[in-house]
Order: C-alpha cells, then sequence, then structure tokens
C-alpha cells in the first residue's frame, strides 16, 4: 500500500523542561511532491480596512480579516500552478510559530469526501499567524475557526508554539477533532497520523461536542465500556487505509529512538502523542533526528545510482521530497529567535542559524510586495518556478548533484557540514552577546554566504560529484511520451543500465526518464550521445521557461540548464 502524495511532513517538538535551551524546541522537516520553489517574506504588520477578507482557495470560504494583523516571517511554498494550501510556515513577531503535517486522511473525507466542501484551509494557518499572541491563543483561535467554519481539507495536524509551551491540534475534515498541550517535560515525534488516542489525561484537552457520538453512529466506534473510557480519537477517526502505516509507524519509531536514546517498539510502546525523554535534548540532538534514514538498522533499504536512502520503498525522516527544514529556537525576546535552516534536504545541506524577524537574506529571489504576495498567493505566476541563478538555487543544485553520488560522497558531506555547524554556532553565541536587529539580518546573510562558500570549496575538493559536461540535450513530445537525447562528453565509459535523466527539486528518480536501452553511443573521442523516455511531461505541471536538469549515473553526474516550452519539450544547445 502507498501513501505518496499524503505522506507528507515530519516535526518534532521538546518542551522547555526537556530542552537544553530551558524553552521549547520545534523542528519541521517541509515535504512535497510537486517541481516546488520555497520562498521567504517578511510581512510588516498592518491595519485593515473593514470588510477585508482573506484570500482562499477556489470554492473555499473567505473570511474577515481583523483590523489589526501582526507582523510574521512567512516561508512560502510554491509550485507553477500557485502556493500551496497545507504547507507555509509562519513566525510572528510574538514568537508564536505555526507548522503542520499531514494526516494522511481522515475517516471523514474517506466515507464522505464532500463534506465540508466550503470550509477553510490554508486562512486557518495565515489567520492563527496574524493574530496569535502566544502559543495558547493560537491554539484557541484555530478551534473557534474550525468550529465556526468547518476545515475542508481531508485531515491535518497542527502544531503552534512558543518559547513557554507548545500545542497540538489534530483535525478531521470537518469539524471533528483533538488537541493537548505539551507538557513541559516530554517530547513529540509526528509523522502524518494521528496519535490522540484516549481524550482524558492530557493536559489542556480540547474535542467537539459530540465527537464521540459521531463516531458511534457512524460506526467508526463501538464502545466496550458504559462511559466510553475505551474511546480512541487515531483509531476511530484516522482513515483506515491510513492507520497505523510502515510509512509513518517507522519515522515515529526511529526518531523516537534517536530522541530517547534507546529502543521503541511500535508493537508494545505504541505511537503515543508524546513521549518523556531521560536527558535534556539539545539542537545538534534534533539535526540528527531531522536527517535520519535509520542507517544501520534493518529499514535501510537502498538502491539504485548513488545507493541514495531518498528514493526507495521505505519512508524516511529525511527524504526525496524535503523541500527545507527547520529547527526553530525561541528566546526570551521573540526578535531573537533563531530558526537553523536548510533550504532542502537536510543530510546533505548545511544549517543556517537564520533571524527571520530581523529582516530578509540578499541571496534569496528578490520578491513582490509582501503584501501582494499573500493576496496572491493561490494564483498561477509565469515563470514561478524556473531556474534563478540565486543563492536558494545553489542549494538545489549541489544537493542534486550529491544525490546521485550519495554512497561516495555523503562521508565528507558530514564532516563538511559538522565543521560549518561548529562555526555557525559559536557566530550565533556571539551575535547572542550583542544583539540587535541589524547585527542579525547581517550575520544571517554571511553565514549564507559562508554555506555557498562551504559547497563551492567542497565541490573543488570532490571533482567527481561532476565529472561530465552536457554539451547538447533536446526533449521531444510525443502521444504522453517524452522523449529526451542527450549529447554530453565524459573520459570513460558510462554504466548505460544506471543512468537516468530528469529535473532537479523533485524526489529524484520518481520523475526522471529511464534510459533506452541500447541507445548508448561512443560518437567521438570523450564524446557519448544517450537517449531516456518518461512516461509523461518532463514536469508534471505546464511551464515554460529554464529548468534545472541532472544526468547522472553509477559514473558521472552533470547538472543542465533547460528551456522547456509549454508542452514539455525543451532544448540545452
Amino acid at each position: 500500500m502507498k501513501l505518496s502524495n499524503e505522506s507528507n511532513c515530519m516535526t518534532v517538538i521538546v518542551g522547555r523542561a526537556a530542552s537544553e535551551t530551558g524553552r521549547v524546541l520545534v523542528a519541521h522537516n517541509e515535504d512535497d511532491y510537486i517541481h516546488a520553489k520555497v520562498k521567504h517574506h517578511f510581512v510588516p504588520a498592518r491595519d485593515w480596512p473593514e470588510g477585508t477578507l482573506l484570500p482562499a482557495e477556489e470554492g473555499l470560504t473567505r473570511i474577515p480579516q481583523v483590523s489589526h494583523t501582526l507582523a510574521y516571517s512567512w516561508v512560502e511554498i510554491t509550485g507553477q500552478s500557485g502556493g500551496l494550501s497545507t504547507s507555509d510556515c509562519f513566525l510572528n513577531e510574538k514568537g508564536v510559530c505555526v507548522i503542520s503535517d499531514s494526516s494522511c486522511g481522515s475517516i471523514e473525507d474517506a466515507c464522505d469526501p464532500k463534506l465540508c466542501s466550503d470550509g477553510i484551509v490554508y486562512e486557518l494557518r495565515r489567520a492563527v499567524a496574524e493574530r496569535a499572541e502566544s502559543a495558547r491563543d493560537a491554539y484557541r483561535i484555530a478551534r473557534e475557526l474550525v468550529d465556526k467554519y468547518g476545515y475542508a481539507s481531508p485531515g491535518r495536524i497542527y502544531f503552534f508554539a512558543d518559547k513557554d509551551s507548545a500545542y497540538m491540534l489534530q483535525l478531521a475534515r470537518g469539524r471533528s477533532y483533538a488537541g493537548c498541550r505539551l507538557p513541559d517535560d516530554c517530547a513529540i515525534v509526528m509523522p502524518n497520523h494521528f496519535t490522540i488516542h484516549g481524550l482524558s489525561g492530557l493536559e489542556e484537552a480540547v474535542y467537539p461536542e459530540g465527537l464521540i457520538e459521531r463516531a458511534i453512529d457512524k460506526g467508526w466506534y463501538k464502545p466496550q465500556t458504559s462511559d466510553c473510557s475505551d474511546f480512541d480519537f487515531a483509531r476511530a477517526y484516522q482513515n483506515p487505509a491510513t492507520y497505523m502505516h510502515s510509512e509513518n509507524t517507522l519515522r515515529q519509531k526511529y526518531a523516537t529512538q534517536l530522541l530517547l536514546g534507546r529502543e521503541w517498539s511500535i508493537d508494545t510502546d505504541g505511537f503515543p502523542p508524546y513521549v518523556r525523554p531521560a536527558a535534556p535534548i539539545g539542537i545538534a540532538k534534533i539535526m540528527e533526528v531531522m536527517s535520519t534514514h535509520y542507517e544501520g538498522t534493518d529499514s535501510d533499504v537502498r538502491f539504485g545510482p548513488g545507493l541514495s536512502p531518498h528514493n526507495t520503498c521505505v519512508r524516511r525522516v529525511c527524504t526525496g521530497t524535503t523541500v527545507e527544514s527547520m529547527i526553530f529556537e525561541f528566546t526570551d525576546m521573540p526578535l531573537m529567535t533563531t530558526v537553523w535552516t536548510t533550504f532542502g534536504r537536510p543530510c546533505e545541506l548545511i544549517y543556517l542559524p537564520l533571524h527571520p524577524l530581523c529582516g530578509e537574506l540578499k541571496q534569496l529571489e528578490a520578491h513582490e510586495d509582501p503584501y501582494e504576495a499573500a493576496r496572491t498567493h493561490f494564483l498561477k505566476k509565469p515563470f514561478n518556478t524556473c531556474f534563478k541563478p540565486d543563492g536558494w538555487q545553489k542549494t538545489q543544485n549541489f544537493q542534486n548533484l550529491a544525490e546521485l553520488k550519495y554512497a561516495g560522497s555523503i562521508a565528507s558531506i558530514k564532516r563538511m557540514k559538522q565543521a560549518a555547524f561548529e562555526y555557525l554556532k559559536k557566530s550565533e553565541s556571539d551575535l547572542r552577546q550583542d544583539f540587535d536587529a541589524d547585527k542579525a539580518n547581517a550575520s544571517d546573510n554571511c553565514a549564507f554566504e559562508y554555506s555557498l562558500k562551504a559547497m563551492d570549496e567542497y565541490m573543488a575538493s570532490e571533482p567527481h560529484l561532476i565529472n561530465a559536461e552536457v554539451i547538447e540535450a533536446r526533449i521531444t513530445r510525443g502521444e504522453g511520451v517524452s522523449k529526451a537525447h542527450v549529447l554530453f562528453s565524459y573520459d570513460s565509459a558510462p554504466d548505460e543500465a544506471s543512468m537516468l535523466f530528469g529535473p532537479g527539486r523533485t524526489e529524484l528518480h520518481r520523475d526522471y526518464a529511464a534510459p533506452v536501452f541500447g541507445s548508448l553511443k561512443h560518437e567521438s573521442s570523450g564524446l557519448w550521445s544517450m537517449s531516456f523516455v518518461f512516461g509523461g511531461k518532463p514536469l508534471k505541471e505546464d511551464g515554460e521557461g529554464d529548468y534545472e536538469f541532472i544526468l547522472g549515473g553509477m559514473d558521472l553526474c552533470a547538472l543542465i540548464i533547460m528551456h522547456l516550452n509549454a508542452d514539455g519539450s525543451g532544448y540545452k544547445a
């Protein structure tokens, strides 16, 4: 059974008494299965005229805007057809962060896909970010919005946190939910399924009136006790097709083991809403958890070029769809909140200590007015995800080239990352001794420049990562099939069976073209040509402009910038 598009994201939250910092720590891997681009905005506080409505997805409810909204940092995930509904992350000026995971659907959606076909989705996270004064306030606002308007997505798990506390709200489609506060001495390890079971014994537990009765009426729950004390929200409201699915249970098991430093059995220990660490958890340990592929276990199965762990039958915490990893390190002053960020997979990229409430990174793509960006989030924008030679793209190039050489390069990449972490951790400590917003923003830009330089130096010292040059590449569009023909220079004979050709910024291998066996041809000394076949368009979404493609295999890897036409055909000449 495959979850694919539903099985997105991973979150770990550590309560303040379980954290080395004495404050809440929040980590999140954002996973998306489209050709995505990640944009970072700072949206200033604003007063709004009466009657203003928040933008919403087509067909869903537009809710009234409040008269004044807080300033916030906004991580926007966007595709060629527009911004996504359930992927963006926020940190507001009060030090409240809002993130979410898919729940792989709920039984409400499985039984009645038309349930709450209006309602809200995206507006929930934006409204909370614009209004919440604290994590508890965010928890309240989210519930009130769902109670009033209903939730239109199949199912989702929201997290609201500040320096002192964290809350989790597990939503089924419609108006069914369960939520609780994270105890200060505990930690949440959350993949993509409901984990709240009984409704008693939880701190600040919430659930709507009639939740249990609805489950009984629908036949989702059959009481074994007269007082319904055996009610299990996760078992009753999870989509039955995804309940206890290995893509979730394995991530929860291995992430919990790493976090606690001991064995964890799903069969005997289950998948609770939170666990209690025996020792304080720090930033370095969370980075390890968010980067794990279950190394050294029976679940670490690999195959294909580079023996990458990201594109196998086993779903990992760090995976091929991870578009960004974030660790929120709160402080007493919201402005000083550090968001340790990788602009892609955390196993291959450097965590940067950023202060998004202090300003933006000049190395990232310049964006439009932030209010206009928020207003037009769902609109299709020409060339929205095209290749642009900025700092963010350089990180994508690095991880995509490293991906097809993973087994041979990951050990040295880890050494590079560790050296960078030690350097950046010292810089962050120095910054906090004499902190102001301008210094923090300058430090952020220096950190990004440092990481780009470290990647360049690594590539120069590891020439095997780029040891082929593409002379020409063409894609032609046929009846439901696209074919690619590539001419490239290489100083030895390529391994034809291992070769792949496809776009960057997608789950590598999933959307890559397979080789046409027997098409490899030695054109002349050091010059080769080869053909590939895509199952459809080289990108799932219509798009026109320049995109990055990867040519790779067991013994070569090269980056190509190609121009795609709207029909999916393209060329590099």
